[in-house]
């Protein structure tokens, strides 16, 4: 029973992780028919914080984990005349996940910050998106920590050594907002394609992986710096 309900849950997992992909490429593909380049305007400053839920797996040399858990993280954008936008993000990821076999259950605990630059272009929304602002982005860290510790309890119980490393992360971000003159409030999708830490032994003593597979957050921040030109007339 529990063996079903496993591979049920790990199918699901990838499914979901297979839909979201398709829905990001398929907005890729389509955001040129509804948005366009925001015209040259005053440089300014974006910084404002994100808050949401993260999703990732526990990879073994025979089984994959799904883990899911909260992401919050701040960011400072800097954006140029041409649209152009450069800055850093702050990520912390809290993920866990547990699975049951032989009548014990063991739970992943995993916790990761990152500090990254990021490297994207400013849009705007045409005809009915016209109030929002796109910002599709580069992320890619230049320094991050993680830690892991597993739990188990059933007919084993006992707690692993925490064990900490470098992590590192990168991947596309697709920052969605309304912006307004003095603020901005909204929503960000993440597909992050490398993830999770580096040289750390898990349960299993082999190579096992923790990947941070994606996120979505809400944001809210403040434009400050040189005083936007009204993108209305």
């Amino acid at each position: 029973m529990h063996l079903a309900v496993k591979r049920f849950l790990n199918n699901f997992f990838v499914f979901m992780v297979q839909i979201r992909l398709i829905i990001l490429v398929l907005l890729l593909f389509i955001s040129p028919f509804f948005v366009s380049a925001k015209k040259p305007a005053h440089t300014y400053n974006r910084i404002g914080i994100d808050t949401g839920s993260a999703s990732g797996k526990y990879e073994g040399t025979s089984k994959s984990d799904p883990l899911s858990g909260s992401l919050s993280g701040a960011h400072y954008i800097w954006r140029t005349e041409g649209g152009f936008t450069y800055g850093f993000v702050y990520h912390q990821i809290d993920v866990k996940g547990s699975v049951t076999a032989n009548s014990t259950e063991t739970t992943h605990l995993y916790k990761q910050e990152t500090y990254s630059v990021t490297l994207g272009i400013e849009m705007e929304g045409t005809n009915l998106l016209s109030i929002l602002t796109f910002n599709p982005q580069y992320i890619y860290s230049f320094h991050g920590k993680g830690s892991y510790q597993y739990e188990k309890k059933g007919a084993e119980n006992r707690t692993s050594d925490l064990i900490e490393n470098g992590v590192a992360l990168s991947g596309f971000e697709l920052p969605i907002y309304l912006d307004f003159q003095n603020f901005y409030i909204g929503g960000k999708y993440s597909s992050f394609s490398n993830s999770g830490p580096k040289q750390i032994v898990y349960d299993s003593g082999g190579p096992d992986k923790i990947k941070i597979t994606n996120g979505v957050t809400f944001l809210i921040g403040w434009n400050f710096g040189e005083k936007k030109r009204s993108r209305r007339r």
